[in-house]
């Protein structure tokens, strides 16, 4: 079944795959929980979290380059958290 995925993976993927499976062995591909990574636990900053629910494109842990993806159902429905608005600043009279 490996060599079946292995021959539909592009060859870069792949070597990118193996170059962080060699140290994080089993945890080379996490799911986020809770919005942190499933590898090293550190929560992802809102942009990442957003990449990785809304992107097609293959996101990596900022802070131990482990692949995220999505999992559950509750991070997979989860929206994107919204972009903050600045507060306006009263002027004192």
């Amino acid at each position: 079944k490996k060599e079946e995925l292995v021959e539909k993976t592009e060859p870069k993927i792949y070597s990118f795959y193996e170059r962080i499976r060699r140290w994080a062995k089993n945890t080379s591909i996490v799911t986020i929980k809770k919005q942190a990574c499933g590898g090293c636990f550190i929560r992802l900053n809102d942009k990442i979290y957003a990449e990785v629910l809304t992107s097609g494109d293959m996101i990596t842990c900022p802070y131990c380059g482990r692949i995220l993806y999505a999992e559950s159902a509750h991070e997979s429905n989860a929206q994107p958290p919204k972009e903050s608005q600045p507060k306006e600043s009263q002027e004192s009279v």
